[in-house]
């Protein structure tokens, strides 16, 4: 017997429903390993989260491109195995695992990475211990009597035959990277890697959520973990909005033809003085914070940065923009400066405008009962960042290197299923005029640019993690309206997550249904 690790994605959906494993015929090994299948052989499932184990009820075979969607991009001639399935009623979540399944999978063309993550492709070599300890956590997690006898069938099955080596010829693969022993990462943890992503993605994110929820606090405390002193001044700055802000002179400041005893002066602000710094010293990150941004129409005082943000060119260092504020004065819009805005919903703010929200990635927060509750025996300001970076220096050059345009060759694969997951929503979005253009998409990639150069040796998002995290991010803050504009889109967009594994999306939209039903109307902050 024969143990594989099959990743279905886009064609679990029928693959399930039809009982069989489907890969066409190419020079691709995770796809040609599909031949060294044998009736008896167990293939764990995974889509977004091990489902199940199934095992072939014969040797694989030839056989057509099924017609089915998700398959259509694929040529005509391919293998096919059909399976008996064995679904745990509980999945199994593979970020609890992926210590335990790193240590013990094959050396050669393994499943997961280094890093925790799937790697990209269909069908990886596995062994008998991968399940075993997929098996036991499916016990952990759900002890009801139905898992229970999934679990037994299972075992049954596996123990009437005695594990045989792999037969197919592969390439050795690298196993010498160093393997994060930690612990299942905290929503805390995910969220502050999420923000993190989003700034180097594009150095400007919103924070919202109720008033309380911590969101000031993970932008300080980011900000302090790479803080630097210069000419007596740190390179991060926490400004509150105020609701007399009306156009940029809170920001930029404005010429005073009184001041100087009549001379005239140009009267500077705090961060007219912060940005000026950050273009002193272009080799240091320099983080703004605006504390309840929304306090105030945001456009009126902050269309210049959403303008020159869009126009500065990373690929050119030597190409600038600049701030003219005066016939002789100009302010320059430095590339190291990371914008982050906090917002609160409630009657004394202001709602985002499309333009706005197009231009940021919108985080969202809401901490769980458990954890808010827990704060009363907990008199900790709930934690600090880990260090990511060794220096504020090394984070702006990560920056740099994600923002050139250059997209690393080994996350080709995961582009594209991340394409044809946007691709579903778009065609859907398109229909009611929410769809998106050239600069989310970019944005989505440069996120996922940014995931793969970051997470160095922890917990490696897939695809569909991705997807999800830029889906709730980047495309969902746009949509708004009232049973009538967005009603049949939001069942239909639900759909869409639950085909594709997109759990956070899915979360999100339930909630938007619901005050849909309740209000009549529904937008995403």
């Amino acid at each position: 017997m024969n143990f594989f690790f099959v990743s279905q994605r886009q064609t679990y959906r029928e693959e399930h429903s039809q009982k069989y494993l489907w890969a066409p015929k190419d020079n691709i090994f995770h796809h040609q390993s599909m031949a060294s299948i044998k009736k008896g052989d167990a293939i764990i499932q995974y889509n977004g989260s091990i489902v199940g184990i199934a095992i072939a009820k014969n040797d694989c075979y030839s056989a057509p491109r099924p017609s089915a969607a998700g398959f259509d991009r694929w040529g005509e001639a391919g293998y096919k195995v059909d399976v008996e399935q064995y679904h745990f009623y509980s999945h199994v979540n593979k970020d609890s695992l992926s210590t335990k399944l790193i240590n013990c999978q094959p050396g050669y063309h393994a499943p997961l990475n280094y890093k925790g993550g799937v790697n990209q492709g269909y069908l990886f070599p596995a062994n008998k211990e991968m399940v075993e300890i997929i098996l036991e956590k499916a016990e952990q997690i759900d002890s009801s009597e139905r898992q229970t006898e999934i679990i037994r069938k299972i075992r049954e099955i596996l123990n009437f035959m005695p594990e045989e080596k792999p037969t197919f010829i592969l390439n050795k693969r690298n196993t010498d990277a160093t393997v994060d022993n930690s612990e299942e990462l905290s929503p805390e943890e995910i969220l502050r890697r999420r923000y993190i992503n989003s700034l180097l993605a594009k150095p400007f994110v919103i924070l919202t959520g109720n008033s309380g929820t911590g969101k000031t606090r993970l932008a300080t405390q980011f900000a302090k973990s790479l803080e630097k002193t210069i000419e007596n001044k740190t390179n991060y700055l926490l400004i509150p909005v105020g609701s007399d802000w009306t156009d940029n002179t809170k920001i930029l400041g404005y010429y005073n033809p009184l001041a100087n005893k009549g001379e005239g002066k140009y009267e500077k602000t705090p961060i007219y003085e912060f940005i000026e710094l950050a273009g002193q010293n272009p080799d240091v990150p320099f983080f703004l914070i605006l504390d309840e941004m929304n306090l105030s129409h945001v456009e009126r005082y902050f269309s210049d940065f959403l303008s020159k943000m869009e126009l500065i060119d990373y690929k050119d260092p030597e190409k600038k923009e600049y701030f003219n504020l005066t016939e002789n004065l100009s302010l320059e819009f430095p590339k190291n400066l990371f914008i982050t805005g906090t917002v609160n919903i409630d009657e004394t703010t202001y709602m985002f405008s499309p333009k706005v929200l197009d231009r940021a990635n919108v985080i969202e927060f809401k901490p769980d009962m458990g954890s808010v509750l827990d704060n009363i025996l907990d008199g900790s300001d709930g934690g600090v960042f880990n260090k990511y970076f060794d220096t504020p220096e090394e984070f702006l050059e990560t920056a740099k290197v994600i923002r050139n345009g250059s997209i690393p060759e080994n996350i080709t694969d995961e582009l594209n299923d991340i394409k044809n997951i946007l691709e579903a929503f778009y065609i859907e979005l398109e229909k009611y005029g929410f769809e998106f253009a050239y600069r989310t998409v970019k944005e989505i990639r440069l996120y996922a640019i940014a995931n793969y150069e970051m997470l160095k040796n922890d917990s490696f998002l897939d695809s569909t993690d991705i997807a999800d995290i830029q889906i709730l991010q980047k495309v969902l803050p746009k949509l708004h309206g009232n049973r009538k504009q967005i009603g049949e889109l939001l069942d239909t967009l639900e759909n869409l997550c639950e085909d594709n594994s997109l759990s956070k999306s899915l979360e999100k939209i339930k909630q938007m249904k619901d005050k849909l039903v309740r209000f009549q109307y529904a937008s995403f902050i």
